[in-house]
């Protein structure tokens, strides 16, 4: 991934969540684990699942991020682009 790239997130996610995610700080316990589907919201052509990645890396290098197509695909609304799974806290983040 591109430095400008990485630079963009990295900015993108500090004024999202400055100094951390009160609300699943507060809510969700530290142990507590997660996963879940990402899902298509209407037709369309997936594009950027790298740039996904790269923020869920940048979040939390414990989240584990499986794609199940690749970029270029055209998709039905509701169809599976990928799964995540890991620390709940991080993934709501």
């Amino acid at each position: 991934m591109n430095a400008q790239i990485q630079l963009l997130i990295a900015l993108a996610l500090a004024e999202d969540i400055g100094t951390g995610d009160l609300t699943a700080e507060s809510v969700v316990p530290e142990s507590a684990t997660a996963s879940g589907v990402m899902l298509l919201k209407q037709d369309g052509v997936i594009s950027g699942l790298d740039t996904v990645a790269a923020v869920f890396k940048a979040v939390d290098s414990a989240i584990v991020w499986e794609p199940s197509i690749r970029d270029g695909v055209r998709l039905k609304d509701r169809a599976v682009i990928g799964r995540v799974s890991g620390p709940a806290r991080s993934m709501l983040t």
